[in-house]
């Protein structure tokens, strides 16, 4: 049993996909020896978490999660500790695990109560939410909305809380919830295998620190050739060294080998995203950084820095037309602070840009009309580099579906995208997903609120461009710029607030 921090890309399982791993790994085994397993598990991470509890509830439902929480429950008592068990859906049938384990309870004495708010449950000091786990495509309400409820109430007043495989209202495969009716948990134990809801979208809010308990499972899993992950989790910790944008050069090195970076964008009100975008790259260590501003777009003009801005660009970013750009030869950035000036701009990189990141309004003019995705695919059967970076809005106007709709099911929308663009995909979000046309998306672990502010995204584009022209595999490059974006603010001191500008200041560089 590990915390997932310390695991090494480490793979998500669908619900299908779990319930065969499950029932392959228990028929190895003698009867009712998983759910044992897994409850002495549980019992061995509530103790770990929370040592001096005096008083715990495990709060058990009508399924196998259920069950796990009354081996659990049957551990904790043996080990001198005082558990008070509850049980909703007390009509349903048990399947045979969890009966095993409810007798288990009751031959040593060991009551299962109905839900009272009024019971001791008021005191408990560790919850174990053991209610619906992967079960939970049934809607929160009714009896189990108000042991939901219960269980916030005291998480609030301090109580730890510990749920087994995923909190109870949160969508295993999505990270689909209704905050207010899911509960908030300390700490969640994964048992077999890890899912994706638990790191994206509500998943990272709802989770707390996550802990994997595989209970044999990585040995049967090759045993299994149907059965595929979902998703992988990116880069962590675990990794040391991994991210290879940001290592150490050698002395013969020279500025041709780390890549040329060209950022298009930034009309007049908007430069700043542009300018921060190319910040970006030159931090994260590109060779050379351009800067080619749209404000003089069709005037045959020399680009102009607004007075706000020409203090702000450095002398090391070399601001020319974009028409002089090298296309052949660098990793261009479109679309930031763009405006509808791209539309004049972008038709062209499209087709001359064999490495390209397309974001904000490079977005919105793809979503615009036309069949820029054929164009796009065209791009991929050259075998050209293109990355597209939205925020789940945008995704949603390239998809027309709605912000919702794209949020209950991040990882198909992005990877609808890249099918559809046949491109790399950056949904932005909680749990950024990386998604590519064929192959396994990622999820990436880093990352916190204090980057809900204006252009974090831009910095994050020009990023990704400074490891797209060092790195050949775009959704590889992709992940290193997204682990380094988040690990950055995840660095950032709890009490201070975070901006962009301060945020590219503080990447490592080289």
């Amino acid at each position: 049993m590990k915390p997932v921090d310390q695991l090494v890309r480490p793979c998500m399982y669908g619900l299908s996909a779990c319930k065969t791993i499950e029932q392959a790994l228990a028929h190895k085994l003698p009867p009712h020896q998983l759910m044992g397993d897994a409850g002495h598990s549980i019992a061995k991470l509530a103790m770990a978490v929370a040592p001096h509890a005096q008083e715990i509830w495990v709060a058990c439902g009508p399924g196998n999660n259920g069950g796990d929480g009354m081996a659990a429950a049957l551990q904790l008592h043996q080990k001198g500790k005082r558990v008070y068990v509850t049980r909703t859906g007390g009509s349903q049938p048990l399947t045979p695990d969890a009966q095993w384990a409810l007798e288990a309870l009751n031959s040593a004495q060991i009551p299962v109560h109905a839900f009272d708010s009024s019971s001791p449950v008021a005191q408990a000091d560790l919850i174990i939410d053991a209610l619906l786990g992967c079960g939970t495509d049934r809607p929160v309400i009714g009896e189990l909305a108000a042991v939901v409820a219960a269980i916030r109430r005291r998480a609030q007043s301090g109580a730890t809380v510990l749920a087994v495989d995923v909190p109870t209202g949160l969508m295993a495969d999505t990270g689909h919830a209704n905050e207010s009716g899911a509960v908030k948990a300390s700490y969640t134990l994964s048992l077999i295998a890890l899912r994706a809801g638990l790191f994206t979208a509500m998943g990272r809010e709802l989770c707390g620190k996550v802990w994997l308990e595989p209970l044999g499972a990585d040995a049967v899993i090759p045993e299994l050739p149907d059965v595929q992950p979902l998703a992988i989790l990116g880069l962590s910790a675990a990794q040391k060294g991994a991210p290879l944008v940001y290592s150490r050069r050698s002395e013969a090195s020279h500025k041709g080998q780390f890549g040329d970076v060209a950022v298009v964008g930034g009309e007049s009100a908007t430069q700043g995203a542009a300018v921060l975008a190319a910040h970006a790259a030159l931090k994260a260590g590109a060779g050379r950084v351009y800067l080619s501003l749209l404000n003089d777009i069709g005037t045959g003009k020399e680009p102009v820095l607004s007075p706000a801005m020409h203090q702000t660009v450095l002398p090391d970013i070399m601001v020319i037309p974009w028409t002089q750009i090298d296309l052949a030869g660098c990793t261009v950035v479109a679309g930031c602070g763009a405006g509808h000036s791209i539309s004049g701009v972008l038709p062209n990189l499209i087709s001359n840009s064999p490495s390209l990141v397309l974001d904000a309004d490079a977005l919105n003019f793809l979503a615009s009309g036309g069949n820029w995705d054929e164009q796009l695919k065209r791009r991929n059967k050259k075998g050209w580099a293109t990355v597209l970076t939205p925020h789940p809005k945008e995704a949603a106007r390239l998809l027309g579906v709605t912000v919702v709709a794209v949020q209950q099911d991040r990882l198909t929308a992005a990877k609808e995208l890249a099918v559809r663009f046949q491109a790399t995909v950056v949904l932005k979000g909680s749990g950024t997903i990386i998604a590519s046309p064929t192959g396994c998306p990622l999820i990436n672990q880093t990352g916190n609120g204090k980057l809900a502010i204006a252009g974090t995204g831009d910095v994050l584009a020009g990023m990704i461009a400074t490891a797209l022209a060092q790195i050949v595999n775009p959704q590889r490059a992709a992940e290193v710029a997204c682990y380094w974006h988040g690990l950055m603010a995840n660095r950032w001191p709890n009490n201070q607030s975070l901006t962009a500008s301060e945020l590219v200041q503080k990447l490592p560089g080289v």
